[in-house]
């Protein structure tokens, strides 16, 4: 199964940015003025999608995404001192997770990998 995260973002130099340096997700697969893509594991991609739609509510959205790594508490860390982390750390399926906010407030859960912690 192959799964396409699409996030509509206002300003998609800044989020490029975040998603590639302060998640180091790494350089987009696809990279445009219009769009860029993540391979985020060999079946899911995120796509940033440029959008000057004026109805984008970002931190009201129904909608989160999970991002499991093994570099959380220094994907935290960074995170944090950087003002994108939002509450304290909590249980998402038996793992430790946070919440994080990117530059236009897009919510995604940050989770560790190993559930043994």
């Amino acid at each position: 199964m192959v799964c396409e995260i699409v996030i509509q973002v206002n300003d998609l130099e800044q989020c490029r940015y975040f998603y590639r340096e302060m998640l180091a997700l790494g350089e987009p697969v696809i990279d445009s003025c219009e769009t860029a893509v993540f391979q985020v594991s060999p079946e899911t991609t995120l796509v940033l999608k440029k959008s000057c739609a004026r109805y984008l509510e970002h931190t009201s959205s129904a909608v989160s995404w999970t991002l499991v790594t093994g570099d959380f508490d220094k994907l935290c860390a960074e995170l944090e001192a950087h003002g994108h982390l939002s509450g304290e750390e909590f249980r998402h399926f038996g793992l430790r997770a946070r919440y994080v906010l990117d530059p236009e407030e897009n919510v995604l859960i940050l989770a560790r990998s190993n559930p043994g912690e």
